[in-house]
């Protein structure tokens, strides 16, 4: 599957949640929204400047939030995991934001990072390997709970 291909896939699977998605159909969506994003959020910051919550950049995210977390769904799904660890992945990422936020904040003063920030910082990245890796794996062969094996070029 080409970036075409899994993109288009992606948008038709907007609110699908069952089933199965291989690794190029996950991968390519997700360096679509990555690059989407980091593009789009230069055009906020030259046409509206730095204060800019919500932009084109912002309005992308929205759009692509549903379908960037049924693919990730699908993508557990392909390597035997429930999808509810999908929430896990997107929470851990939340309070990975919020931790850094705190200690670059707590930093701003002069003093060190506070050590239960820095644990929990690279706890949370750890976490955060960890279901890369899911995602890196490869499909499970033959049908599994989640349902049949897509076709190679999916």
């Amino acid at each position: 599957m080409g970036p075409q291909e899994a993109i288009k896939s992606c948008f038709q699977d907007y609110f699908k949640f069952s089933g199965r998605a291989r690794r190029p159909e996950f991968w390519w969506f997700t360096l679509f929204t990555t690059l989407g994003w980091l593009f789009l959020d230069q055009i906020d910051a030259l046409v509206w400047g730095e204060e800019m919550l919500v932009g084109f950049g912002g309005l992308f995210t929205l759009l692509t939030f549903v379908p960037h977390l049924a693919v990730i769904w699908r993508r557990l799904h392909d390597v035997g995991r429930p999808g509810w660890l999908a929430v896990i992945l997107f929470l851990a990422q939340m309070l990975l934001f919020f931790m850094i936020s705190l200690t670059l904040a707590s930093t701003a003063g002069g003093g060190g990072p506070p050590v239960v920030f820095s644990l929990t910082m690279l706890g949370l990245a750890g976490v955060m390997v960890l279901v890369f890796v899911l995602f890196a794996m490869p499909s499970q062969p033959g049908d599994n709970r989640y349902g049949p094996e897509p076709p190679a070029g999916s």
